[in-house]
C-alpha cells in the first residue's frame, strides 16, 4: 500500500495514542516471562539503570514526527525519530489496527529510514522492539537490521536492540527493488 507521509498535527496525534497498545503489550509480555527471568531482571540492578537511561537519554534530544495517510486521510501508521540530527537517531512505529499485516509497518519504516539517511548525517538507525514482538523484529530484520549484543542481563530479556546503517540499508534496498 502507497500512502502520503506528512508532519502530524495535534488530532493526528490524538488519533495515534487511541490505539497505542503498546502499555498493554507490555504488560502481557511481562506477565509471560518466568520467574526465574524475573528474578534475573530484578537483579540486573545496574543493567536497568543502564536501559532506563539510554531510553530516557533518547527522548531528550530533538525529535521529527511523520503520520502516514491514505490519498482518501485515513491514519495509516505513526513515527517518531529520536535524537533527529544526532549521530544515532531512534525510530519507532506505531500502525493502526485495521492496517496491520499489510505492509504498511514495511511501508512506513522504509519511506522514514530513507528520509533520515537522506537529510542528515547518519551512518545509523537505532531500532528497540520487544523481544517477543515477533512481526517487528521480522520486519527489522527484512530491512537489513542488524542485532547487536545486549548490553545487560536485563536487556537481553526485555528487547532487542536492532541497527540500521547508511550503507547496508541503501544496498538491501537496491536489491528489494531488483526482485
Amino acid at each position: 500500500m502507497k500512502f502520503i507521509i506528512t508532519e502530524p498535527d495535534d488530532n493526528i496525534r490524538s488519533a495515534a495514542a487511541t490505539w497505542d497498545t503498546s502499555g498493554a503489550e507490555a504488560s502481557d509480555f511481562l506477565k509471560g516471562l518466568s520467574p526465574q527471568e524475573i528474578t534475573q531482571i530484578v537483579q540486573d540492578q545496574e543493567g536497568l539503570r543502564k536501559l532506563s537511561a539510554d531510553l530516557h537519554a533518547v527522548q531528550e534530544h530533538p525529535a521529527r514526527e511523520y503520520a502516514a495517510l491514505t490519498d482518501g486521510g485515513a491514519l495509516v501508521g505513526y513515527a517518531r525519530v529520536s535524537g533527529y540530527g544526532g549521530p544515532d537517531p531512534e525510530i519507532e512505529i506505531e500502525i493502526a489496527p485495521p492496517f496491520r499485516r499489510r505492509g504498511c509497518g514495511r511501508e512506513l519504516l522504509c519511506r522514514v529510514i530513507q528520509e533520515v539517511f537522506r537529510s542528515t548525517d547518519a551512518e545509523k538507525i537505532v531500532y528497540r522492539v520487544r523481544s517477543n514482538n515477533t512481526a517487528s523484529i521480522r520486519l527489522i530484520e527484512s530491512l537489513g537490521g542488524i542485532l547487536q549484543e545486549p548490553a545487560s542481563v536485563a536487556e537481553s530479556l526485555l528487547m532487542r536492540r536492532y541497527w540500521v546503517e547508511r550503507d547496508g540499508f541503501e544496498k538491501n534496498q537496491h536489491d528489494v527493488e531488483r526482485e
